[in-house]
């Protein structure tokens, strides 16, 4: 099982799945490979597999607690709110701690209008994981001033926005994901609502065009559940962008992907990953070094990558020196700057103290 999940989290589920059957082809109720199992089912969206698999992994003390919040989940997903806050009740019945099944329960309060049985059980997940973003937004929802900034604080806001999205999407709440996504000022959370928004078309189009005219920089699309959004923007729009994306979310199509971009890109990030995957596919990466030399030959990094090619190949004799020099003032300026910012960081830090 562990090839199985190894191969499920890199998002390669039928690879995985051929390793569940063949676990199950020798113990069919073993809970782990019913468990796994479920896990890829859900992820392919096979709600009815996916249920049963959860239901005979439920049958072991050890995915007990884990298998029936997942089922809860699903059941939330379909509007089944009776259904899934029993599922959810049996998962806190075996672990009182299990975080996935109070917030079920707190989202199916709100939906049926309980609003005191929602605070309450927002407030019982709270005293547990006091860091949890879902009951935080969803006590914005009951009280209106709470002020959810004094909660997300981290260093990437918008990346805690996003993984609160996601939440939401895989419990099936689609309103409330678009509702977050909407608030986020980035790439992904763009191609993210152009997706949910496919019954309106022109929104959908806007949002798409928007995320294509971004820069790649600072672009993370590396969830598991970005990936089929990212499969449907590269089929409405052609650009290299969407390719790249997923080439960063995909590593088993990375090279391939990559290559069908050919001279298209115009951002020197986009070569400089490029030319580190030459390893992989046996391709010599001067070339993208070169454009990406063309592109920003004010990036230090550039430099680096190429003078450490040349360094490599023992390709002294056909650089010239005052390349090389150029070179070396902008990488010795970049490690001068970093340097001096640590050195601030430091200074202020004794200040503080």
């Amino acid at each position: 099982m562990a090839l199985a999940e190894v191969l499920f989290r890199n998002a390669q589920y039928n690879e995985a799945m051929d390793q569940v059957n063949m676990a199950l082809s020798i113990d069919t109720y073993r809970p782990h490979s019913n468990y796994v199992a479920g896990n890829i089912y859900r992820a392919t969206g096979d709600y009815i597999n996916a249920m049963e698999s959860f239901g005979w992994a439920a049958r072991s003390m050890e995915f007990r607690s884990a298998a029936f919040s997942q089922m809860s989940e699903l059941a939330l997903g379909k509007g089944k709110y009776s259904e899934s806050n029993q599922l959810a009740g049996k998962a806190l019945d075996y672990n009182k701690y299990n975080i996935t099944a109070l917030q079920v329960k707190a989202i199916i309060a709100r939906k049926t209008g309980d609003n005191l049985r929602a605070v309450n059980t927002l407030s019982s997940l709270l005293a547990i994981d006091p860091l949890n973003h879902l009951a935080h937004y969803e006590l914005s929802i009951h009280h209106d001033d709470y002020l959810l900034s004094e909660h997300f604080r981290s260093e990437l806001s918008d990346q805690t926005y996003m993984e609160l999205a996601v939440a939401y999407y895989n419990k099936g709440q689609e309103e409330e994901a678009k509702e977050i996504l909407s608030t986020i000022d980035n790439t992904v959370a763009k191609l993210w609502l152009a997706y949910l928004e496919q019954t309106d078309t022109a929104q959908s189009a806007r949002l798409l065009a928007e995320s294509k005219t971004a820069p790649i920089k600072f672009v993370f699309p590396y969830r598991s559940e970005t990936i089929p959004v990212l499969e449907w923007a590269a089929k409405q729009d052609t650009h290299w962008k969407f390719k790249y994306y997923r080439g960063k979310n995909r590593q088993s199509e990375a090279t391939k992907l990559m290559s069908s971009c050919g001279a298209d890109p115009d951002d020197a990030v986009f070569y400089l990953t490029r030319a580190s995957m030459s390893s992989i596919d046996g391709s010599d990466a001067l070339q993208d070094l070169q454009q990406a030399m063309n592109l920003s030959p004010e990036r230090w990094r550039v430099w680096s990558e190429l003078i450490m090619y040349h360094s490599k190949k023992g390709n002294y004799q056909n650089w010239p020196p005052k390349q090389i020099k150029n070179g070396l003032k902008i990488i010795t300026l970049a490690l001068h700057m970093q340097n001096s910012c640590s050195i601030i960081r430091n200074i202020s830090r004794a200040s503080i103290n």
